[in-house]
């Protein structure tokens, strides 16, 4: 097979598999807690929601972690009603219990372990449009998790280029030999840490009509998010972060700076 070729549509499955534990309190004085915890495993064939296949040529070797697969998240919420206006311990009463009173914060702190990423070689040598050609792991894999151009994730000397096909004759699908023997998303990359403030009151204007005022702040200690290491062994960062995650501010969202 040397000749592109359009596929208009292949269907596979995904699968899904966790244990999710939480623990939720609300305690004497307006604070309330939860603490969410969940140990995941996702699996499938493709690298996105609509479809694309690394391995065209041997499908089933795509089964693999797919590309959001955190395996854990931790996630601690809370709001406070803090302790001042009408009904509450300080400043019950008055034009400071109006001003004062009726305040909330709450807050949430998100833990994540990183996501998976391939290593990946040279493929000119095979010839196969569409086919990705992956690295051979030649020795153990070593974690570092260095960050930056001077300390790399992991160890770029397990790795290295697959012999690919003979210029002439049949080319065999050998893993380890014509073809890379690492598997699709072997590996993972940094994890990450989202942390959130909001700071709100609401005044009652009558009956049922009220008006909110509150301040938001996304990503509040500014912490980066780190990209995967550089996965390409033709690289001359080839095992190294260099990059950061720059979007997905909001609550849910992972990466970006600041936003307030």
């Amino acid at each position: 097979r040397s000749a592109n070729t359009t596929v208009y549509f292949l269907g596979f499955s995904s699968n899904y598999q966790s244990l999710q534990a939480q623990l939720s309190r609300r305690f004497n004085g307006g604070l309330g807690v939860i603490t969410s915890f969940t140990w995941g495993k996702g699996l499938g064939y493709q690298t996105g929601d609509d479809g694309n296949l690394l391995f065209w040529l041997d499908q089933r070797h795509n089964y693999a972690p797919n590309d959001f697969d955190h395996r854990l998240n931790f996630e601690e919420s809370l709001t406070y009603a803090l302790p001042f206006g009408r009904g509450k311990r300080w400043l019950n009463s008055g034009i400071a219990s109006s001003l004062i009173g009726g305040w909330q914060l709450a807050a949430i702190v998100s833990l994540y372990s990183g996501l998976p990423f391939n290593v990946e070689a040279n493929n000119g040598s095979i010839n196969t449009p569409g086919q990705t050609q992956m690295a051979n792991l030649v020795a153990p894999y070593h974690a570092l998790h260095g960050i930056g151009t001077a300390h790399a994730w992991f160890d770029p000397s397990s790795f290295g280029q697959p012999a690919g096909c003979p210029k002439t004759g049949a080319c065999p699908l050998a893993y380890g030999s014509t073809m890379g023997n690492v598997a699709r998303n072997a590996y993972y990359g940094p994890g990450y840490i989202q942390d959130n403030l909001s700071v709100f009151k609401t005044f009652a204007i009558w009956e049922s009509v009220s008006l909110e005022t509150r301040a938001d702040a996304f990503q509040l200690s500014n912490s980066p998010q780190f990209a995967s290491p550089q996965n390409s062994i033709t690289s001359t960062t080839f095992g190294k972060v260099t990059s950061t995650i720059g979007s997905g501010t909001g609550i849910n969202g992972i990466g970006g700076g600041r936003s307030i």
